[in-house]
C-alpha cells in the first residue's frame, strides 16, 4: 500500500470520528461531505485555496444543503476577488440556513462596500447588527463599514 493512501484513509477516519465526536454541530448528515469540509479547512488555514476549494466544491456535491461549506467557499472566494461567486454563495446561504445568518450578512456588507453597491451594504451590515453580536471586533468592523457606504 502507497503512503499517500495510508495517509489519507488514516485522515478520513479521523475526520469522520471528529465529526461524529462534535454531535453533528454541521448541517450536514453526509459524514463524507463532512469530512471533506474539515479536510478543505485544513488546506485554508494553510493557505492552500485551490485545494480548499476543491473539497469544498466536492463536500457541496455530496449535500447540496451544506450551508456551512457554501459560506466557506464564500468567504474564501471573496478574498479571491471572485465576488460574483462569493456573491451566489453567500445568498445560497440565506436560502439555506434557517438559522444564525449575522456571519453572512456582514460578508455580503463587507462584499458589497467593496463592489460600491452601497445601499445593499448598509442593508446588510444593519441585519448584521440586529442579531447584536458579541465580537466587538467584528462591531467595529460593522461600523465602519456603516460609515464608509454612507459617506460615499
Amino acid at each position: 500500500m502507497n503512503m499517500k493512501y495510508t495517509v489519507f484513509v488514516i485522515f478520513f477516519f479521523l475526520a469522520v470520528s471528529f465529526v461524529h465526536s462534535q454531535g453533528n454541530r454541521l448541517s450536514t448528515k453526509s459524514k463524507k461531505a463532512a469530512a471533506l469540509y474539515l479536510e478543505a479547512d485544513n488546506y485554508r488555514v494553510r493557505g492552500q485555496y485551490n485545494q480548499a476549494i476543491s473539497l469544498l466544491e466536492a463536500a457541496v456535491k455530496k449535500d447540496k444543503d451544506f450551508f456551512e461549506a457554501y459560506f466557506r467557499l464564500a468567504v474564501i472566494l471573496k478574498a479571491r476577488g471572485d465576488v460574483y461567486n462569493a456573491e451566489v454563495y453567500l445568498k445560497q446561504v440565506l436560502e439555506l440556513n434557517t438559522g444564525n445568518n449575522a456571519p453572512t450578512y456582514f460578508e455580503l456588507g463587507e462584499l458589497y462596500l467593496g463592489e460600491a453597491r452601497y445601499d445593499e451594504a448598509i442593508t446588510y451590515i444593519n441585519k448584521f447588527l440586529a442579531y447584536k453580536p458579541k465580537n466587538t471586533k467584528r462591531i467595529d468592523e460593522a461600523h465602519r463599514i456603516l460609515d464608509n457606504a454612507e459617506f460615499a
